[in-house]
Order: structure tokens, then C-alpha cells, then sequence
């Protein structure tokens, strides 16, 4: 995958994969105006 480095330094491999899932729905489908969490920790 060609992710952020920072998705890499998660707490937990299942914490990254919502953090990618988020931030693809975020680009894919406007899922930031859809009162998804941001990226940013």
C-alpha cells in the first residue's frame, strides 16, 4: 500500500486500517462532510 507514513505508526494494525478507510472515503466519496472523524491524531 502506498499510504501515509504516518498510517504506518499507528497503536494497532486495526486502528490503521480505519484510519486508511476513513481517509479513502474521505477522498472517494466526500466523506469528510459526512462528520467523519479527521485524519489528524
Amino acid at each position: 500500500m502506498c499510504e501515509s507514513p504516518f498510517l504506518l505508526h499507528k497503536r494497532s494494525a486495526q486502528d490503521a486500517h480505519a484510519e486508511i478507510r476513513n481517509f479513502t472515503a474521505r477522498r472517494c466519496c466526500g466523506g469528510a462532510q459526512s462528520g467523519t472523524a479527521p485524519l489528524k491524531d
